[in-house]
């Protein structure tokens, strides 16, 4: 079951999600954000907690619990020149972990399309009740031209180091956005983006640091072959290295050796679009390729046998996926009041390991259907009548996971409504009805063939009772029965 509540007005927003998960878990999720000004001065205020409670533990029920908050203070007392503050904080509230740093500076715009924002704070970091401290310089850049002939560019940058000795926190990104039109029927666009993040963590009796990179580009077009026939495509190309290293708090031989991953990643996309008429409909077609390869140092100076044995279950992770995706889409407009919808997709996974040692090879393929039936009964009132069926596989290549090969078979049935009773108020309810299989294709000695049927209702009340307050109330309930089929002995919870 869940509650979600929210208000929101012209300067202010406020959330909270309260959810049972189960019969023992509770989930908090909240939200504040506040936006004014008052004279010269700005104020932006933003905060959040998550909350994660577990009833049946005698102590530590709070099993995870972080809050976070920020704010930004700007005074407007010059064109080219204005101070700012800027304080962040957050604790993690389970395992007594927090940090807190404040910053002042200038925001300098030595002319319209450059603004610079350098920042000197200090920080209080406390980690495994070890409160380190010291200073922090920051920067933030933002570039963004007048816009040029057909064309936007635009570039944004930040950069801070926090020095917490022993301890160290890098963070430095850069963005450059690039887009042109052309001939009036089509735009092509290039982002790329670089990011470093190094962050100290205390284990055992060493520093841990975590250092991460990572590298993206992305490119991409819109073309109108016709009128109402519009061809999209989107390539990205990310590289992400991550290595953990650890330097002994006291002189002596490293307590772990250092280890990490680098990973590659391409996608691909591309898409069609028809808009005639009474007729709206797509087709795409998504590839997305990774390769992951892990590595591990010998700081620890063990004998050649050990760390062979310690990087070979370290290769044991390398794996390469390739997964693909094709669906097309069609809606058909009867009238103003009616509309019908047939979507078709099919998904193909393959993931390899290269060691021989690693039975985790499997490919997985899934089919999808979906027809719905949009109608407006009434000016203030429409429903949504929805049945979507599925298919998948998942076969393991090796024969000694074979027997873990199943196909799974979903049918599903969803009817959706939304009443307007009032000007300013609607009534949204949604409820489904589902049924899933899932049956061994080598027989099932160990009786896991299973069969499992879901209800699920959902409320949704949404309106605006004040000139300056808008609320929503959700409620949501979901009951599932399951059963497993092992056509000897049935049993059902």
């Amino acid at each position: 079951m869940s509650i979600h509540v929210a208000a929101q007005d012209s300067t202010r927003v406020f959330k909270t999600d309260i959810t049972r998960q189960n019969n023992f878990t509770t989930s908090i999720q909240q939200f504040f954000g506040f936006y004014g000004t008052a004279g010269k001065t700005s104020v932006f205020v933003n905060q959040n907690q998550e909350l994660l409670y577990n009833q049946t533990l005698a102590t530590g029920r709070l099993v995870q619990g972080n809050a976070a908050a920020q704010v930004w203070i700007r005074q407007a007392s010059g064109k080219r020149i204005q101070p700012v503050l800027w304080w962040e904080s957050d604790a993690f509230l389970n395992n007594r972990n927090a940090r807190s740093q404040l910053y002042a500076g200038i925001a300098f715009k030595p002319y319209d399309a450059l603004e610079l924002i350098p920042l000197y704070g200090y920080n209080i970091d406390v980690r495994n009740g070890r409160p380190d401290h010291g200073a922090s310089p920051a920067l933030f850049m933002r570039w963004q031209p007048q816009k040029l002939r057909d064309a936007d560019l635009a570039f944004q940058g930040f950069s801070r180091v926090k020095y917490i000795a022993p301890r160290r926190q890098d963070n430095h990104r850069a963005e450059l956005l690039t887009a042109k039109s052309i001939a009036g029927n089509s735009r092509v666009f290039m982002n790329l983006s670089a990011a470093f993040h190094g962050m100290d963590d205390y284990q055992s009796r060493s520093v841990q640091r975590l250092l991460s990179d990572t590298l993206n580009l992305q490119a991409g077009f819109t073309y109108t072959l016709m009128p109402g026939l519009l061809a999209e495509g989107a390539q990205r190309l990310t590289r992400q290295h991550r290595n953990y290293r650890f330097s002994h708090l006291e002189k002596g031989m490293p307590e772990f050796n250092a280890s990490g991953f680098r990973q590659d990643e391409l996608q691909s996309q591309i898409k069609l679009n028809l808009n005639r008429h009474k007729w709206m409909s797509y087709i795409a077609y998504e590839y997305i390729l990774i390769n992951r390869t892990y590595r591990l140092e010998n700081d620890m100076q063990l004998a050649q046998p050990l760390y062979q044995e310690q990087l070979s279950r370290e290769a044991e992770k390398n794996y390469r996926s390739a997964f693909q995706k094709w669906s097309f889409f069609s809606q058909y407009n009867f009238s103003r009041k009616h509309a019908v919808e047939l979507e078709y997709s099919g998904q193909y996974l393959q993931y390899d390991t290269p060691l021989n040692t690693n039975f985790d090879d499997r490919d997985e393929l899934t089919y999808i259907i979906r027809t719905a039936w949009n109608a407006r009964w009434r000016s203030n009132f429409k429903m949504l009548y929805e049945v979507t069926g599925q298919s998948r596989y998942s076969g393991f290549l090796s024969g000694t996971r074979s027997r873990d090969n199943y196909y799974q078979y979903n049918l599903k049935f969803r009817s959706a409504g939304e009443w307007r009773f009032h000007p300013l108020w609607t009534l949204s309810i949604d409820q489904a009805v589902y049924v899933t299989y899932n049956v061994k294709v080598f027989g099932d000695p160990q009786f896991t063939d299973r069969s499992a049927r879901f209800l699920e209702h959902r409320a949704d009340l949404s309106g605006q009772w004040h000139h300056r307050w808008r609320s929503t109330f959700l409620a949501e309930r979901k009951v599932q029965m399951l059963s497993y089929l092992n056509w000897e002995q049935f049993s059902e919870n």
